[in-house]
């Protein structure tokens, strides 16, 4: 542990010794004195400590039952005290799993996680439900950290959230040290490890915490981590020595699809449109690959009377806040972003995702589709896929090794997942089944995906497939793709005469088959296959690789999907029409206006407590109020989504409303 002085280990290990002895002469949590008249260790109500796990569940989360998977990881929490690491769908319910445990805990627990938005998020919705929990990040002032710092030594608060790097610093080293801590709990656990999607060297640090804290239960959470990644998380955070635990990958409410997308900039925009002009007031996210794009796209919809906001990394942080915000509180928005955006995002009515370029692995799919269709309701993933020039874009983000941080194991298993998200894109078969299945997971015929719902057909493409191999081979991989083709299509061209390319044996021997379309087509199910690779490093040049050589060597076959001509360039397909999240069809005027008076009442009580306004109430709590119509406090904590806490400081208020 060279990051970490001897000196501030020995400090850590003196207090806790301190604190032990403390536990065992008097049998409970005492104040240590230190000479200034604070104490370390926490004071608290029992209250909350008497209440069962369900109790708790509802008087201060205002929900009636758990999800699946919850209830049996807090009991093994509480009872077991255990380590654990869990994997859950996004929209699973996982921070319940660890702040229910916190709550009933004897002494503080610690939340890792990685960004200021969310802790501050996941702090408000927790004071807001009466719970004493805290964050310490950067947004604070040395002032006001000091203070906090000695409400925590007080034992004012039951939950800490921080950020990795803020943990692992000497000074909450020493300070968390000196105190008993019961859980630390490590969200976005798939950052530890280097062979996930998003490993971080700040989470990697981490991995000291076991030795730091030998009597602490730590708990890992992520929604998206296949079973290497699993496994290096138990090994690194707590040496193998607890219990993993692992909830389907299963969304059944989003329908999946992949579209070819379009070419040129104002073509894949005027797509864009084509996708989403049927879901007015519809809250939808755009990924895309750069800043730039995010920008252009955003301006686009508004254009056209879309209420569209960018977001990424590079805006201002108070840009970013009033984006998330309004994002959290409106019900028609759209947030055209880059992968900055969205971990931890807790909106339950995000009808539709849409991926305007391809991600990076099968892991990042997965957990930002699983950002629609929170609350079970239909939803949709649309992925715009372009093999060639998106596919080169990513190849070479990969191989980008700045300061060589990255070694080459981990440089090719990146193109390795890439591969797996690319075989998803380009299958013929269930796109559920693909998603299931490379997590280690099987699934039935989902019937809710492109494929399911218009199967392509498979066909012998055995000559077409070793020809467009032949052609790049014959040309000298040293080509474009057009250029490759145009000499397939036997085109006179003057540089192909120049090369005597006109003079090779598969000159025109792409005409009987198809246009420029239909080759550009093959070549993203052969890249798919990894027979063809695009060289970022010479202007994408597509090459040949070993699979491919080895497939023209030995006489293989290849059946593809069946290339259907391109009659236009929308590139869209049969797309079903998704209803905004508020349905009111059935509402009578009075419950359509009731519903609206409840909104502002919520966005009213939001500004005057500093909150979003999902923080005070979701659209599904609002709406049960319209359908229940609650006159005493008694029928409002009825309302899902109503705790205690919340009906005895708002309750009247919206009462008074519905009355």
């Amino acid at each position: 542990m060279h990051w970490l002085t001897e000196s501030i280990l020995k400090i850590i290990l003196m207090m806790r010794t301190e604190l032990k002895r403390a536990k065992e002469d008097y049998g409970r949590v005492v104040l240590l004195n230190h000479g200034n008249g604070e104490g370390l260790g926490p004071t608290r109500d029992n209250m909350k400590n008497n209440l069962s796990i369900n109790e708790i569940l509802k008087t201060f989360f205002g929900y009636e039952k758990f999800r699946v998977g919850q209830e049996e990881i807090i009991n093994h929490l509480l009872e077991k005290k255990e380590n654990i690491s869990v994997v859950m769908p996004t929209g699973g319910g996982k921070s319940l799993c660890y702040q229910i445990p916190a709550i009933k805990a004897d002494n503080i627990s610690i939340v890792v996680s990685p960004l200021i938005s969310l802790i501050k998020d996941q702090v408000s919705a927790l004071n807001q439900n009466n719970i004493e929990a805290i964050g310490l990040h950067s947004e604070y002032s040395k002032e006001e950290i000091l203070e906090i710092e000695k409400k925590i030594k007080k034992g004012k608060y039951k939950i800490i959230y921080l950020s990795p790097e803020r943990l692992m610093a000497e000074r909450n080293l020493k300070l968390f040290g000196a105190l008993s801590i019961d859980f630390i709990f490590v969200d976005e656990s798939h950052c530890i490890s280097k062979w996930g999607n998003d490993f971080r060297e700040s989470y990697y640090q981490l991995r000291e915490l076991k030795n730091i804290f030998p009597d602490t239960v730590i708990g890992a959470f992520t929604a998206t981590a296949d079973k290497v990644t699993q496994d290096d998380i138990s090994n690194l955070l707590y040496d193998d020595k607890g219990k993993t635990f692992v909830f389907g990958f299963d969304r059944d409410n989003i329908n999946l699809k992949v579209i070819s997308k379009s070419r040129e900039k104002k073509s894949q925009q005027n797509q864009i449109i084509n996708l989403i002009k049927d879901k007015s007031g519809s809250v939808g996210l755009i990924y895309c690959f750069t800043r730039k794009e995010t920008e252009e796209i955003a301006v686009f919809l508004r254009s056209k009377n879309f209420n569209a906001y960018s977001y990424h990394a590079g805006m201002h942080s108070n840009e970013k806040e009033k984006v998330q915000s309004r994002f959290m509180e409106e019900d028609d928005i759209i947030v055209v972003a880059t992968v900055a955006f969205g971990m931890g995002i807790d909106k339950s009515n995000v009808r539709y995702v849409i991926h305007s370029t391809i991600p990076d692995s099968m892991e990042s799919f997965y957990q930002e589709v699983g950002r629609a269709g929170r609350d079970g309701k239909p939803s949709e993933s649309i992925v715009l896929y372009d093999a060639f020039v998106d596919v080169a874009r990513r190849r070479r983000m990969i191989s980008r090794n700045d300061e060589g941080k990255k070694s080459e194991n981990q440089i090719i298993l990146q193109h390795q997942k890439l591969n797996s998200f690319l075989n998803y894109c380009e299958s013929a078969h269930c796109r559920k089944i693909s998603i299931i299945g490379y997590f280690g997971e099987q699934a039935k015929k989902c019937n809710n995906c492109d494929n399911c719902e218009n199967s392509p057909k498979l066909v012998e493409m055995t000559s077409e497939a070793r020809r467009l191999l032949i052609a790049v081979i014959y040309t000298g991989e040293n080509f474009g793709l057009k250029y490759v083709i145009d000499v397939m299509l036997g085109k006179q061209d003057q540089r192909i005469y120049n090369n005597n390319h006109d003079k090779i044996k598969v000159f025109g021997a792409g005409l009987e088959f198809g246009k420029e379309d239909y080759w550009r087509s093959l070549c993203r199910q052969l890249i798919a296959i990894n027979y063809i690779n695009i060289d970022l490093t010479t202007f994408a040049i597509p090459k040949v690789t070993n699979s491919g050589r080895k497939f023209l060597k030995n006489n293989e076959t290849y059946k593809g999907k069946k290339i259907i001509p391109i009659a236009n360039d929308s590139g869209v397909l049969k797309i079903k029409k998704i209803n905004p999240e508020i349905e009111t069809n059935h509402w009578s005027d009075f419950e359509t206006k009731l519903f609206e008076k409840l909104k502002s009442l919520r966005l009213e009580i939001a500004r005057e407590e500093k909150k979003p306004a999902f923080i005070i109430f979701s659209n599904d709590t609002l709406q049960e109020m319209v359908k229940e119509k609650p006159q005493t406090i008694k029928e409002f904590l009825k309302v899902h989504g109503v705790g205690k806490f919340k009906a005895d400081k708002f309750g009247d208020r919206f009462i008074n409303i519905i009355k």
